[in-house]
């Protein structure tokens, strides 16, 4: 049995969609019969000092905001327990793993991207005898300037299948590393509706006893708050919002604390509409056929999120739920031709999942 060791961003991820994309993989390849498990590496990078006072004021900005909630992030700390994983490593242990595993997958949720992503993410550490592979490893970027072309042609050229989430790079990156690179789906569309639903766990709230419009905004744009508002009136139902701006904490009075992978996934299936600008809650509304909209993530006034969500869009096969004001409204919809849908999601999936064996050598 190929025993394979996958590494992304899993370890203390509080990122619910992160998460559950790390919980996919594994669960994707064990099924497929490897002995597959989330390798738990500490990043090794240097954090400038600003940055780094913004991350302590915004966790004190939560504590104070939630009463020093005991327990905020317990639930996703419990949802990685429950990965298959290993001890903790770090930038000068990581090498050791060469004893432990055949194979090693790096992938998804942007660990690629040039802004972010650190040397372990490109498999740096594993042995020239060793299988490397990308598996629909996000870039999170519109376009590559000759800089990180070169980095990426340094740094993935010992790859022996590359695949990236979003279509945008994927003939870029080809031409970059003489190589082919595949468009595969986020591991999260490795699962099944079904098998997800043995994943849930309800909220225990008093807000969700009615229908209620599930927010998850990680741009924190009080416009898409406002358009919230304005749907809520509409529709006659409560606006629900899962808190990940400390704007998010200062200014929102519908929050809901406590909320891990699990609870994620219930909120999304059981909310009358989803209004996000969030991939993986995108996903998973799809996946639970729920009413979704989507919102443009802006950084520096600049659209950053569009390609990833527009690949999902294309994949599927579906039309775009873009929502840039009220009269948009009419996008909100779930999705009509559910036999297509499903059909394209199980093409989807088998795709995914012949990338993997083919690319282990199966």
């Amino acid at each position: 049995m190929l025993k394979t060791g996958v590494i992304t961003k899993y370890y203390n991820n509080r990122n619910s969609g992160g998460l559950l994309q790390a919980y996919a993989l594994i669960e994707a390849l064990n099924g497929l019969g490897y002995d597959a498990e989330q390798i738990s590496y500490v990043q090794h990078k240097k954090i400038p000092i600003k940055n780094r006072l913004t991350a302590f004021a915004r966790e004190c900005v939560i504590k104070a905001k939630t009463h020093g909630f005991f327990g905020l992030y317990k639930a996703p700390r419990e949802f990685m327990l429950d990965i298959p994983h290993t001890q903790v490593y770090n930038y000068k242990t990581i090498s050791k793993t060469n004893d432990i595993y055949d194979a090693f997958i790096t992938g998804s949720d942007q660990i690629w991207n040039p802004l972010l992503c650190t040397d372990g993410y490109f498999l740096e550490f594993a042995d020239k005898d060793k299988t490397k592979i990308s598996y629909a490893a996000s870039i999170g970027i519109e376009s590559l300037d000759d800089k990180q072309k070169e980095f990426f042609a340094n740094s993935a050229k010992d790859f022996v299948a590359i695949s990236l989430r979003e279509k945008n790079l994927v003939e870029c990156l080809s031409e970059v590393l003489e190589k082919q690179v595949e468009w595969m789906p986020d591991p999260t569309l490795l699962l099944s509706a079904d098998d997800w639903e043995k994943a849930i766990r309800k909220v225990s709230d008093k807000r969700t006893e009615k229908p209620y419009i599930l927010t998850y905004l990680l741009g924190g744009n009080q416009e898409h708050f406002r358009l919230a508002n304005c749907l809520s009136e509409k529709a006659g139902v409560a606006v629900i919002n899962i808190p990940f701006t400390v704007n998010d904490y200062l200014k929102n009075k519908n929050n809901i604390y406590g909320i891990g992978p699990r609870e994620f996934l219930w909120l999304i299936k059981n909310a009358e509409y989803v209004l996000t600008d969030s991939f993986h809650a995108t996903v998973f509304s799809i996946l639970f056929n729920v009413k979704f909209g989507n919102t443009l993530r802006e950084m520096n006034g600049n659209a950053k999120t569009t390609s990833r969500i527009d690949s999902l869009y294309e994949m599927i096969d579906i039309p775009d739920h873009w929502i840039k004001d009220e009269n948009d409204f009419d996008k909100i919809t779930a999705l009509n031709d559910t036999d297509n849908v499903e059909k394209r999601l199980q093409e989807i999936q088998n795709t995914g999942l012949e990338f993997l064996k083919k690319s282990l050598g199966e």
